[in-house]
């Protein structure tokens, strides 16, 4: 595997207020320190585009697009537009990841030559969703 594989994590937001402190910082704290992290505002309507914006202004890896309301398709095409990055990895608004998931993956990814897709597992605790782990490799 090559050292410093950038990663684009794309991660649409629409009225996430509620989880997206705590969605943000699981990704600026992960072990794996090489990645771009474009969040795509959909038009939120709440305290989400204050809350982007100041994590924004503390880590430049956030990379912030702000459009009107068009969903999450949409949002994703753009992320994808702007990603500079190897690979990437999805994010929602509302997830979780625990600090080695990048770190897993991308070791995952390094001794399979040839990889196209990796996912990983999730669980519910609460009300919150969290993905980790990896599975579901297809070549």
């Amino acid at each position: 595997m090559r050292e410093k594989q950038l990663i684009s994590v794309i991660m649409p937001v629409f009225n996430c207020e509620d989880y997206l402190e705590e969605s943000i910082v699981s990704i600026l704290d992960q072990t794996y320190p090489y990645f771009e992290f474009i969040i795509i505002n959909d038009g939120s309507t709440d305290q989400s585009p204050e809350i982007i914006k100041k994590y924004a202004n503390q880590d430049d890896r956030i990379i912030i697009i702000n459009q009107s309301n068009s969903g999450i398709v949409t949002a994703l095409n753009k992320g994808i537009d702007a990603a500079r990055g190897e690979w990437l990895f999805r994010m929602d608004g509302d997830d979780v990841s625990l600090p080695q998931r990048f770190s897993m993956q991308i070791e995952e990814i390094g001794k399979r030559p040839g990889l196209i897709l990796l996912g990983g597992w999730r669980s519910i605790r609460g009300s919150k969703l969290y993905r980790d782990g990896v599975q579901n490799v297809v070549r």
